[in-house]
C-alpha cells in the first residue's frame, strides 16, 4: 500500500467540519441579524419618514396660516370704509389716511413686501407707500419686465379669483433682480362681481429662506407648488436640480413618502398637499441622503456582522481542528499500522492525496468488514475441519478424558444432544468397488436424512474401504429392535440409489462419547466378517455376539473386538479386550491341556491379524508367543506386542495419510492448466470422496481447493507475463482460463491493475500489442 499523510491542510473533511461549524455559528447569527436589522431599519426608516413629513408639515402650516392672514387681511381691506374706491379718489386727508391704513395692514404680516390695492376704472394703484399710476408702477416701482407688466395688468383688471402671480423685479443697472410673488384677492361686490383687486407681493427669496430653515440638509430640492402644479418657491442644495420633478409629483395623488428613479438615482420624494390652499409641498433627493441613517445602521450592522463572522470562523477552525484531530490521528494510525486498504483489496485504490481521513477510515472499516466476511468464511471451513479432526479421534479413540473432549466440542462450537451413541459403517460386497464417486453419493444422500431425535456425522477414514456413520440418539433408539429397523432402512436406501446392495455393520451402543471407538471398532468386525461370509444386508455386532458365544470357551466378542483394534492400531481398545480374554479363560476350570487348546486358538487369531498388516514383520515375536507356560506369561508378551503393532499401524496410517496429500497436491500441481481441473477429478485420482478431499485442502493446504488453483494459475501467469513475450490471451488459455474478459476483471481484483498494466509495470520485455488485455 502506498504510503500517504493526512493533513488538515489537505483535506477535505477537515474544511467541512470547518464550514459546518461556521454555519451553525454564523447562519443563526446572520439570520437573527438580519430580522434585527430589518425591524431596526423600517423602524428608523418610518421615523425618518415621519421626521421629514414632520418638517414638511410645519412648511405648510406656516405658508397657510401666512395665506389664510392674506385672505382675511384682502377681506379686511375690502371691508374697510376708510380705504374705499371714494377716500382714494378724494385728494387731501382722506387720501392719506388710506394709505396710513394700509401700511398699517401690512405691517401685521412679516411675509408680505408690500400690499397694493387696484379699484377697476381707477388709473391709480395705491400701496402702503402712496399712489401710482400703472405706468409708473411698471416701469418704476419694481421695473417690471413687458411680459411680467402685461400680465399683473391683465390680472389686476380681470381676475375674479384667488391666484398667485410670479414676475421677475427689474435692478436699475438693467439686470433681473429677485423674483416676486404676487397674491391677487378679487374684492368682490354683492353680485360677485369684482370691483377690485388687493396684491400682496412677497419676495421669493423670503418663502424660500423659511423653507431652507425648516428643511433637512437633504441634497436634492425643496419645492412649494401652487393648487395648478406651478412652483411658487423652493430652493436647490449640493446638487443640480431634479430632472421632472414636478411630472414626478403630478402621478403622486395623495401626501407621503415615494420613490422614484431619474437619470440612473433613486430618489426619495417626501408629498403634503394642503386641503386648505391646494399647494403642494416637496422634498426630494437621494434616497441613499434621504435615508443616510439607515444606511449608517446598515453599513454599522455590516462591520459587527463582519466581526462577528471573523469570530465565527475563527471559532470555527478551533473546533474543526479540535473535532477533526482524533479522525486526522485514526488515519495516521491505520495507515502507518494497516497493512492494507479496503480499496488495495479491490484493485481501485484512489490516490491518498485526494482522500480524507474519513474517507480513509471508511475504506479500512470496508477492509476490516471484507476481511471479517472473510475470516468468518475460514472459520466456518476451518470449523468443518476440525470437526471432521474430533470425529476421527472419537472414532480412533484419541481422547482420553472428558476435559480434552469438551475443549474440542468447544472449539467447534458442537454438542451432543443425545445420551446414546453408536457407530455404523458402510461398504459394498467388494469394497474396493466403493471407489469416490459412490462415497460422494452416499455421503450426500445421508446428509438429507435429518430427523428430531438422532442426529449423525459422516466420516471417511482414511486408507478404508468403508464409511463410517456416528450416530447419536436417545436411549430408546437403541434398543436391538430399533437399530434392525435402522439399519434395514439404510439398507433399502442406498440399495435404491447406488443400484447395488451395500453391506451395513453397526456397531453396539454406548452412553459415553469416549467409548465411541469401542462401537467402531464393533462394527468395523462386523463389517469384516459380513465380507469373509459374503453377506449383504444390514448386521448387528449383538447378533454376531450371539450367533458365536455357543462354539468357543472365551468370549468371541472381545475375540473380534481385540483383532479388529489391532488392526486400527487402537490401544486402548485392544488391552482391554486383551484383559477381558485372559479374565474369562483363566476363570474357567478346564484342564491345562484344553486350556492351551484355547489359548492357541486365540495366539492364532492374534497372528493372523498381525500377518494381515505386515508379514514379515515380528515373526520372531509371534514364534515366541507359542512357548508360554501361563496365562500371565502369555498376556505379557501379548501385551509387548499389541504395543509394538499398534505403534505400527498408527506410522502406517500417517504414511499413508501424507502420500494421500502428496498424491492430492502433485495432482493439482500437475493439472492446473487444465480448465476442467474440478474436485471431482482430484478425488477420482486419489480414491476418496470429493467432500474427503475439500476437507484435506483446508486441513493440510490452509486454503480451499478454488483458491489454491487460482494461486497457481496467477503466479504462472504473471511470470509468463514478466519472462515472455506471449500475447495475454495465449498465456490465459494456456494457464486454464478460457474466458479472456471474465479472467481480466478477476485479475484486476487480485492486483489491482490489468495484466496488460502489469506487464508494462514489471514486464523485463516490451509488451506487444497482439492479444493484449
Amino acid at each position: 500500500m502506498k504510503a500517504f499523510s493526512v493533513r488538515w491542510s489537505r483535506d477535505k473533511l477537515f474544511y467541512r467540519y470547518w464550514i459546518s461549524f461556521l454555519l451553525l455559528c454564523a447562519v443563526p447569527i446572520l439570520l437573527l441579524s438580519w430580522q434585527m436589522y430589518g425591524s431596526a431599519a423600517v423602524s428608523l426608516q418610518e421615523e425618518v419618514e415621519q421626521a421629514n413629513l414632520g418638517k414638511l408639515n410645519l412648511i405648510k402650516t406656516m405658508i397657510d396660516q401666512r395665506l389664510k392672514e392674506m385672505q382675511q387681511m384682502a377681506a379686511r381691506i375690502a371691508d374697510d370704509s376708510s380705504i374705499s374706491p371714494t377716500n382714494l379718489a378724494t385728494e387731501g386727508y382722506a387720501r392719506i389716511d388710506a394709505v396710513r391704513q394700509l401700511s398699517k395692514y401690512k405691517a401685521n404680516n412679516s411675509l408680505v413686501d408690500e400690499v397694493f390695492l387696484a379699484y377697476r376704472d381707477h388709473n391709480y394703484i395705491y400701496s402702503s407707500a402712496g399712489m401710482y399710476s400703472f405706468n409708473s408702477f411698471e416701469q418704476y416701482f419694481y421695473a417690471l419686465p413687458p411680459e411680467d407688466a402685461a400680465r399683473l395688468r391683465k390680472a389686476l383688471d380681470e381676475t375674479d379669483r384667488e391666484q398667485v402671480l410670479k414676475f421677475s423685479v427689474g435692478l436699475k443697472d438693467g439686470s433681473t433682480g429677485p423674483e416676486m410673488l404676487g397674491f391677487l384677492y378679487p374684492i368682490l361686490t354683492s353680485g360677485n362681481t369684482s370691483k377690485g383687486t388687493v396684491l400682496f407681493v412677497v419676495k421669493e427669496s423670503v418663502l424660500s429662506a423659511m423653507l431652507q430653515e425648516t428643511s433637512t440638509n437633504l441634497k436634492g430640492e425643496t419645492l412649494v407648488l401652487n393648487e395648478k402644479g406651478e412652483q411658487v418657491a423652493g430652493f436647490t442644495t449640493e446638487a443640480a436640480a431634479i430632472n421632472d420633478l414636478q411630472g414626478m409629483i403630478r402621478s403622486f395623488k395623495k401626501t407621503g413618502v415615494y420613490s422614484a428613479e431619474s437619470s440612473g438615482t433613486t430618489y426619495s420624494i417626501v408629498l403634503i398637499r394642503s386641503d386648505t390652499s391646494g399647494w403642494s409641498y416637496v422634498e426630494a433627493g437621494p434616497s441613499t441622503q434621504f435615508f443616510s441613517r439607515v444606511f449608517k445602521l446598515r453599513n454599522l450592522l455590516y462591520l459587527v456582522l463582519t466581526v462577528v463572522v471573523v469570530i465565527a470562523a475563527g471559532s470555527g477552525f478551533l473546533l474543526a481542528a479540535y473535532n477533526y484531530r482524533p479522525i486526522r490521528r485514526l488515519a495516521e494510525h491505520l495507515q502507518r499500522d494497516l497493512p492494507i486498504t479496503a480499496a488495495d483489496a479491490e484493485g481501485e485504490a484512489p490516490d491518498p492525496r485526494r482522500q480524507t481521513g474519513l474517507e480513509m477510515i471508511g475504506h479500512v472499516a470496508q477492509y476490516a468488514i471484507e476481511s471479517s466476511k472473510r475470516l468468518q468464511e475460514r472459520v466456518l471451513q476451518q470449523r468443518e475441519v476440525m470437526t471432521e479432526q474430533l470425529m476421527q479421534k472419537l472414532l480412533g479413540g484419541k481422547l482420553s478424558t472428558p476435559d480434552e473432549l469438551s475443549y474440542w466440542l468447544e472449539s467447534v462450537e458442537q454438542r451432543f444432544a443425545f445420551p446414546a451413541f453408536y457407530v455404523a459403517v458402510i461398504t459394498l460386497r467388494d469394497p474396493g468397488g466403493f471407489n469416490a464417486h459412490l462415497k460422494s453419493e452416499v455421503l450426500e444422500l445421508l446428509s438429507q436424512d435429518t430427523l428430531d431425535n438422532y442426529w449423525m456425522y459422516c466420516v471417511e477414514p482414511a486408507e478404508e474401504q468403508w464409511l463410517a456413520v456416528i450416530v447419536n440418539t436417545n436411549e430408546e433408539e437403541t434398543a436391538e429392535t430399533v437399530l434392525r429397523s435402522r439399519g434395514s432402512f439404510l439398507t433399502e436406501i442406498l440399495h435404491e440409489h447406488l443400484g447395488m446392495a451395500p453391506i451395513v455393520a453397526i456397531g453396539s451402543p454406548v452412553a459415553d462419547p469416549l467409548q465411541i471407538n469401542r462401537s467402531y471398532v464393533e462394527a468395523s468386525a462386523c463389517l469384516e466378517q459380513s465380507i469373509i461370509t459374503g453377506e449383504e444386508g444390514y448386521r448387528l455386532f449383538a447378533e454376531l455376539k450371539r450367533e458365536a458365544n455357543h462354539e468357543y470357551w472365551y468370549p468371541i466378542d472381545e475375540q473380534l473386538r481385540l483383532v479388529q483394534s489391532i488392526r486400527q492400531g487402537d490401544r486402548t481398545v485392544a488391552m482391554e479386550n486383551l484383559h477381558l480374554i485372559m479374565k474369562a479363560l483363566s476363570s474357567r476350570g478346564s484342564s491345562l491341556l484344553m486350556l492351551r487348546y484355547v489359548c492357541f486358538d486365540v495366539v492364532n487369531s492374534f497372528i493372523k491379524a498381525v500377518k494381515a498388516l505386515d508379514k514379515d514383520r515380528y515373526s520372531r515375536e509371534l514364534e515366541d508367543l507359542m512357548a508360554f507356560q501361563t496365562l500371565g506369561e502369555l498376556e505379557s508378551k501379548l501385551t509387548a506386542l499389541i504395543d509394538a503393532v499398534c505403534g505400527m499401524v498408527e506410522r502406517m496410517k500417517e504414511t499413508r495419510h501424507d502420500a494421500l496429500i502428496g498424491r492430492m497436491i502433485g495432482l493439482v500441481n500437475e493439472s492446473f492448466d487444465n480448465p476442467s481441473l474440478n474436485l471431482d477429478m482430484v478425488a477420482d485420482g486419489c480414491g476418496v470422496s470429493v467432500s474427503h478431499i475439500g476437507k484435506l485442502f483446508r486441513e493440510h493446504v490452509g486454503t480451499t481447493f478454488g483458491d489454491y488453483v487460482t494461486d497457481l494459475r496467477m503466479k504462472e501467469i504473471k511470470r509468463r507475463l514478466i519472462e515472455t513475450e506471449e500475447a495475454i490471451k495465449d498465456i490465459v488459455q494456456r494457464c486454464g482460463y478460457i474466458d479472456l474478459p471474465n479472467f481480466v476483471r478477476k485479475f484486476k481484483s487480485i492486483e489491482g491493475i490489468t495484466p496488460g498494466q502489469y506487464r508494462k509495470l514489471y514486464g523485463k520485455l516490451p509488451a506487444r500489442p497482439t492479444g493484449e488485455a
